[in-house]
């Protein structure tokens, strides 16, 4: 049976982690020898499988604790050769998925009824979805169902007779996959982020991705012992639950078990070790490609995306509904978490040094994948059900809807609340620093001395509009929250946020967050491809692939260039309408402006030195700031209904979320060109931008995690703490709705008339 939503336990050898996230110690020497000589003296299953390698000439000996290395011989290379033009004769089970039986001898049969159905559950490529999808299927026919994880793969020439058996796996591209792995349970151990109350994930904590560059993720393949109970054997037992380098090769061949020998000159010192011996990855590479040529059907995730390809899939197995049910793995939701509070940063070196180590497993995915690229006039050249090659089991057989009516997907789409209490800033030593408006929102006046008071009547609310986070919207809210309540109404975008206690009048203050990243690649497509000047006024410029700017230029502090400050009455006047990296630092401190130092030697050429605050001073005064606003709306959160519910009872005024949307200037004309010329964001460049936004993505997180438990704290609105105008005062249901701006028809045709030439050349 599938687990729908807990993954099979962690195995005995997978590493633990200590209170502080880091990996325990290694092992002793001692523990080292005392294995390494029990291995040597039995004879293993693996080390049978090995002989017909002819190990003597073909595997490496490494000492035991020492450096790894790679070697092939001629005879290697040869073979190697031989069994890739014998693959090339066999047509990948991914591009044409079929319906005969393996038989022991290699050849294929069309007569034997499957009777069971079994899925190779590849760890972190998609696969907990696919599981619960294909136990589906077996139920629908009435197949027994198996499936494997992290164990051996099994062999379709190997399973008994009596069970005729219908194999399938998965693949997903080598490299994205090992991250995958990393940030689920590399980079903090699962067992420590769920089970240890105290444990709470920072990078300081965090394991390193370059570090996970072994075969067991942060350390070298390492096999189980284990007595047969009969004979008294000591046999090594392959699972590789946390897997970084060449991961399909090693599951679908199960040959990464290492053997030892003894000693060269046996005693103290590196040369006294027992010396490791490893099968070359080539050759599990070449037992791994023969085993999978020998399936039905392999699954390529990344073409899940593709409709045309679910549809092949679904008819292939007459069964609907492969990618619409999610379902989430043991630790899944928490470690996802985890790692958008501390967003994994991708060096480009560590990338690369990552594909270097994957290309065995990189060479097999292409060659199990790439001829599906190419697809014929009706789609995917993939078979229908053929219900007269499976003989199904009435017993079990149990129709797609019911089955999935009598096991509904278990688990949870986000963290639990108790859980989540770890991250709550509020929860600080510091009792007497305030709580985040965003999850405390409040009625108290901020003074000027930094204290607060509850007997002064606000007059004004002011709101700050961070650019491209859902402002226009709230702003018009906020507009009419102003008027219903007679309240003098302010607001400020891409000036320096107003700090409370600083103005005259008794001032409300109310600001919105939208995830950093998220909020970067929004402002971009709306000013940063094409300039909204161009769009909207010029009537010979045409929005173009050719003619947009890159998203890997959208890096400094003014978009595409470092900041820079107008001049106003000899001071610099901080305005920054176009932003990229850490925008709410900057907007909120204030202190991004450069200055200029004169050159060291002044003479022809001599250019002045462009001064800035560091980063980190400006986090601090943003983040003083902001803990002294009364409300911190978080864009994300207006999904919820409940938070919603709470925001407008908070100001006593409903439509928060306003059917009429309010566009900006050129903000339909950048929608359009952005749905004719898509913008593709590769994971180089979101992992960029994620590391630039480092700052901007602590902030966020540090002010708006309390949210995320779902129990919001704020209190109704309290028409005593206000002074209302009567002069200005208009009840918000007769307040005026704007009217979006039509797209101009003749910019709309002209769009169209140049995509049309596009497309046809």
């Amino acid at each position: 049976m599938i687990h729908r939503h807990s993954a099979p336990p962690l195995s005995r050898d997978a590493p633990r982690q200590s209170n502080n996230g880091k990996k325990k110690p290694a092992i002793t020497v001692t523990v080292i020898v005392i294995i390494a000589l029990l291995t040597f003296a039995s004879i293993s299953s693996q080390s049978v499988q090995l002989s017909q390698y002819n190990m003597q000439d073909e595997t490496t000996l490494v000492a035991a604790g020492g450096s790894r290395s790679m070697t092939s011989t001629p005879a290697t290379a040869a073979r190697t050769t031989a069994a890739a033009g014998e693959g090339d004769a066999s047509v990948s089970p991914a591009c044409r998925p079929h319906f005969r039986l393996a038989l022991p001898d290699g050849n294929w049969t069309q007569t034997i009824k499957f009777k069971r159905l079994y899925f190779y559950h590849a760890r972190k490529a998609g696969g907990t979805t696919l599981r619960r999808y294909f136990q589906k299927v077996a139920a629908h026919h009435g197949l027994r169902y198996a499936v494997t994880e992290y164990d051996l793969a099994e062999d379709p020439s190997s399973h008994d007779g009596d069970e005729p058996t219908f194999y399938v796996t998965h693949l997903r591209e080598p490299v994205s996959r090992s991250i995958s792995h990393f940030k689920y349970e590399g980079r903090w151990d699962c067992r420590e982020l769920i089970d240890n109350v105290s444990f709470v994930p920072t990078e300081e904590n965090a394991n390193k991705l370059e570090t996970w560059n072994k075969h067991y993720g942060h350390e070298l393949s390492s096999c189980r012992p284990e007595k047969d109970k009969t004979t008294g054997e000591i046999h090594s037992i392959f699972r590789l639950a946390l897997c970084a380098v060449n991961c399909y090769s090693q599951w679908f061949a199960g040959l990464s078990c290492p053997q030892w020998d003894p000693p060269k000159i046996p005693g103290p010192g590196p040369e006294g070790m027992p010396m490791r011996r490893e099968v070359p990855m080539t050759r599990q590479h070449d037992v791994a490609k023969r085993k999978m040529l020998r399936y039905n059907l392999i699954v390529i995730t990344e073409l899940l995306r593709d409709e045309d390809y679910v549809a092949a899939i679904e008819r292939f197995f007459g069964v609907p509904g492969i990618t619409t049910e999610k379902v989430h793995p043991f630790c899944e939701v928490e470690s996802h978490y985890a790692n958008e509070r501390t967003p994994l940063v991708i060096r480009n070196e560590t990338l690369t040094n990552l594909t270097r180590l994957n290309e065995i497993d990189i060479r097999l995915y292409h060659e199990m994948r790439d001829c599906i690229d190419k697809k014929t006039n009706n789609g995917y050249n993939f078979l229908a059900w053929d219900s007269d090659r499976f003989e199904a089991d009435e017993a079990i057989r149990v129709d797609a809807k019911q089955w999935v009516i009598s096991n509904p997907v278990r688990g949870y789409e986000k963290p639990r609340r108790t859980w989540l209490k770890k991250f709550d800033v509020n929860d600080t030593a510091a009792g007497d620093e305030p709580s985040s408006p965003a999850c405390r929102p409040h009625f108290d006046l901020a003074l000027p001395d930094g204290k607060w008071t509850n007997t002064t009547r606000f007059r004004r609310l002011y709101f700050y509009h961070a650019r491209r986070a859902g402002g226009t919207n709230l702003r018009r809210y906020f507009e009419k929250v102003a008027a219903h309540h007679g309240l003098e109404f302010v607001v400020t975008e891409s000036f320096a946020a107003e700090d409370p206690g600083s103005h005259d009048e008794a001032t409300f203050y109310v600001t919105h967050m939208k995830e950093p990243t998220s909020r970067s690649i929004g402002q971009f497509k709306h000013e940063g491809r094409w300039d909204c000047g161009q769009m909207t006024t010029n009537m010979t410029f045409l929005p173009t692939k050719e003619n947009a700017r890159l998203l890997e230029t959208w890096n400094q502090s003014f978009g595409h260039r470092p900041s820079h400050c107008a001049e106003e009455e000899g001071e610099a006047l901080f305005m920054m309408e176009k932003c990229a990296v850490n925008c709410y630092i900057q907007w909120f401190s204030g202190l991004s402006c450069p200055w200029w130092d004169p050159p060291p030697n002044p003479g022809p050429g001599a250019s002045p030195i462009r001064r800035e605050r560091k980063i980190a001073s400006l986090y601090k005064v943003a983040r003083e700031k902001l803990l002294r606003y009364n409300f911190i709306l978080i864009t994300e959160m207006l999904r919820d209904p409940t938070y919603v519910a709470s925001v407008e009872r908070f100001f006593g005024v409903p439509g928060v979320v306003s059917e009429n949307k309010h566009l900006t200037r050129c903000e339909r004309e950048s929608q359009y060109a952005n749905e004719r010329i898509p913008l593709i964001v590769d994971t180089e460049a979101k992992n960029e931008l994620m590391r630039l936004n480092v700052r901007d993505i602590h902030l966020y997180f540090e002010l708006k995690g309390c949210l995320d438990r779902g129990d919001y704290n704020i209190p109704m609105w309290d028409p005593d703490r206000f002074e209302t105008n009567k002069t200005i005062q208009v009840n918000y249901n007769v307040t005026e709705e704007r009217r979006s701006k039509a797209l101009d028809q003749m910019w709309l045709d002209r769009i169209d008339k140049v995509h049309g030439e596009l497309t046809s050349s």
